[in-house]
């Protein structure tokens, strides 16, 4: 009985360790790759605790994290990258931004979303967390292409302003109660095998 006890308080401390990280947003775009369809969907995720990395090559000026996926119309980028700006003020008015960078055939691409300043208080993962298109600031719209701030070095000049919508998915976390079942399940497999040994 003791080992079936320490079995379900195992169960339910890891239930409470694990914890999803993966934060996923979808939005929609005007297509940057060709001119049918007009509108793509896209997709981007990244780990909210992640800790930051160094700043990609060309990439602006913010602190940066290893993305976990980035795909647009279908086509997944070979890298992908999240940056976040506190008051950043390369767009001509302080904003907080975040840059969703991946490279698609081999170029580097930004799409840029802008916020008021007053939306981050730090650049940590985690502040894009729970942001929609109905927190963009009325500043400027985003932008996707591959050189939207003069700080990028990567060729070319296409800016564009795509976005037309921004929602984060809701995390694919299993129920507590759920992961709880499935300890006592464990244990009375446990404790059912030990009777029949």
């Amino acid at each position: 009985m003791k080992r079936i006890a320490a079995s379900v308080a195992m169960a339910l401390g890891l239930m409470g360790g694990a914890q999803a990280a993966t934060v996923t947003y979808d939005f929609t775009i005007t297509n940057p790759f060709g001119s049918s369809p007009a509108t793509v969907a896209g997709v981007f995720s990244y780990d909210d605790t992640a800790s930051s990395i160094t700043k990609p090559s060309g990439a602006p000026s913010g602190t940066w994290y290893q993305g976990s996926s980035f795909s647009i119309g279908g086509t997944n980028s070979s890298n992908q990258w999240l940056g976040l700006s506190n008051n950043d003020t390369s767009a001509g008015n302080t904003v907080d931004v975040a840059y969703f960078l991946g490279t698609f055939s081999g170029l580097n691409y930004t799409l840029a979303i802008l916020f008021p300043s007053t939306t981050f208080s730090s650049s940590a993962a985690n502040q894009m967390n729970g942001r929609s298109f109905a927190d963009l600031t009325s500043i400027t719209s985003p932008f996707f292409g591959p050189n939207p701030f003069s700080s990028l070095s990567t060729a070319g000049s296409l800016i564009l302003n795509p976005l037309q919508t921004l929602s984060q998915r809701g995390a694919d976390v299993p129920v507590p109660a759920t992961l709880a079942l499935l300890g006592l399940g464990l244990a009375g497999i446990g404790a059912a095998r030990r009777k029949t040994v």
